[in-house]
């Protein structure tokens, strides 16, 4: 498969993402794009301290 302009500006925009202020990363997105993304990470978030802290009560920690 050939790589396309389009995966390079996937990529490009990817490598450059950083560089960008926060204001200018969240254009485009709706205020609920932007809760439902950070819900879902606290979640994530949570749930691998949960993990971690289970897995040291289990080692006697």
């Amino acid at each position: 498969m050939p790589y396309t302009m389009e995966d390079f500006k996937r990529d490009y925009t990817k490598e450059h993402l950083n560089l960008l202020a926060t204001e200018d990363r969240l254009q485009g997105l709706s205020t609920e794009e932007i809760k439902a993304y950070l819900e879902k990470r606290e979640r994530q978030q949570t749930h691998a301290t949960r993990s971690k802290r289970d897995s040291i009560s289990k080692l006697g920690g």
